[in-house]
């Protein structure tokens, strides 16, 4: 996912600061979002894993950024009703019933 936001913010690289976590810890993530600079957002894709190896379930990850965060945030991926304000949301439930539809339809 860090590779298609560089791609999709690559026209505002000279304009807007970005910082990407793919090479940060979990808890170093969730310091970088407790203090921001001003005027800042959080955009919040799915934490499979951080640089040392663990893995985590996305949403408990998403809920903590959330709590810890001194900035808007924005999720793509797992909704959560825990804090974020709004996003590119996918829900499980639906996808699910959606797949069982297809499956008992076709």
């Amino acid at each position: 996912m860090e590779h298609e936001a560089k791609l999709a913010f690559e026209p505002w690289r000279n304009t807007l600061e970005f910082q990407y976590t793919s090479d940060r810890s979990v808890e170093e993530i969730l310091e970088l979002v407790a203090s921001p600079p001003p005027k800042s957002i959080v955009i919040y894709c799915n934490v499979f894993s951080d640089k040392t190896g663990r893995t985590f379930i996305p949403l408990d990850i998403g809920k903590r950024v959330a709590k810890t965060a001194n900035a808007p945030v924005f999720v793509s991926g797992t909704p959560s009703s825990h804090g974020p304000i709004g996003g590119s949301l996918l829900s499980f439930e639906a996808e699910g019933t959606e797949q069982q539809i297809g499956c008992l339809t076709s």
